[in-house]
């Protein structure tokens, strides 16, 4: 590809990080007014350890054979709780940040794709991501232990590093470390996803015992029906497919990618930038239907310390979710068309160059005859 074609497809390529960066940060401000109206969806955070106990009785020092000491599950709630809102709003806020930083310093971004190492986009990545994985654990294990947001994000984030690490591996030609350091990152990422399915399918199965707070916990729900909420499903399969798509790009760009060729790199910078916005605009839009959930008391946290009651109307478990399935489908098919869009203006640049290229010919021809 001349020179002239890839200026104008970056062109292009900056045009798109200027939506981009409207768009997200746009996002995560029409997000957090409707959790300031609505209400925010906020959970408790608990920190679960062991003391280690004797019995009443017992006046033993130490622990023995003849004295023993047994271990006893403690929990704490600590002071505060997680804001499931704030943590939404703020990848898209990070996302958006990376790609107005892409718009604004053009020339050195350009040379970071020349050197196909984008350190913008995978700190954006190293923080948004694990944001993005903690909102969706969540949602199907709550309240968290401070040890699973800890390990959470500290795992996804060393899978984010993984990623990079294998991308400047590809730039300097390591084939094996490139190699090597995707395998890992893509095994650890395997393994949170692993999990939450695990978790999942337990829920959805009632694979265990209530936890009871000292209340009749069992009696109120252990006879009652299964009923997830359909964004749960919603945000559960979509993030899945999107992150996913994610390693998938970065596998692409690694085996078929070329590090010295400008072109190659921004064309996968490309790919890079539709699959952000459509994560993060898909997951805000589906966290805004958790949000008018919880703030319209369709869904709750439960709480052993209050009476449960249940408003009686009619049973709408056959309608289509609006709320949910039209907020996914809406996301997707905008994400989707404006992708296409600017993918279409992306090879359409370098034709355009050419014809206006021709047309300057042309005026230059007329006027030297006439």
């Amino acid at each position: 590809m001349d020179n002239k074609g890839a200026k104008d497809r970056y062109e292009v390529f900056t045009l798109f990080q200027k939506v981009l960066a409207f768009l997200h940060l746009g996002a995560a401000l029409a997000f957090g007014i409707l959790v300031a109206v609505k209400g925010d969806w906020t959970v408790p955070v608990v920190l679960n350890f062991n003391s280690w106990r004797k019995l009443a009785d017992d006046d033993g020092e130490g622990c023995g054979a003849n004295s023993p000491c047994f271990v006893v599950p403690y929990k704490t709630t600590l002071p505060g709780e997680l804001s499931l809102g704030v943590a939404s709003c703020l990848t898209s806020v990070i996302s958006g940040l990376h790609h107005l930083y892409a718009a604004l310093y053009q020339e050195t971004y350009k040379k970071m794709i020349k050197q196909s190492i984008i350190a913008p986009r995978w700190i954006d990545y190293g923080l948004s991501s694990p944001l993005m994985f903690l909102v969706v654990s969540v949602l199907w294990s709550a309240p968290p232990d401070l040890r699973d947001i800890v390990f959470g994000f500290g795992l996804q984030f060393l899978v984010i590093l993984g990623g990079y690490g294998s991308e400047v591996a590809n730039a300097f030609k390591r084939k094996f470390d490139r190699w090597f350091l995707f395998a890992g990152a893509g095994l650890a990422y395997l393994a949170t996803w692993v999990y939450l399915f695990v978790v999942f399918g337990h829920a959805e199965a009632s694979a265990g015992d209530p936890v009871c707070g000292g209340t009749n916990a069992t009696s109120l729900y252990a006879e009652s029906d299964q009923d997830t909420p359909s964004f749960v499903y919603a945000i559960l399969f979509s993030i899945f497919i999107v992150f996913s798509c994610f390693a998938f790009v970065h596998w692409a760009k690694l085996w078929k990618g070329d590090p010295d060729d400008f072109n190659s790199n921004l064309y996968y910078e490309m790919w890079y930038s539709v699959l952000s916005f459509t994560s993060k605009i898909v997951l805000l839009g589906l966290l805004t239907s958790g949000v008018i959930g919880r703030s319209d008391g369709s869904v709750q946290l439960d709480d052993s310390q209050r009476d449960v009651t249940v408003d009686d109307g009619e049973d709408d478990d056959d309608e289509f979710d609006w709320d949910v399935y039209g907020t996914l489908i809406g996301t997707i098919v905008f994400s989707g068309v404006l992708g296409a869009y600017f993918f279409y203006r992306y090879k359409k640049a370098p034709k355009a160059a050419v014809k206006n290229k021709n047309a300057r010919g042309a005026d230059m021809v007329a006027k030297l005859v006439f």
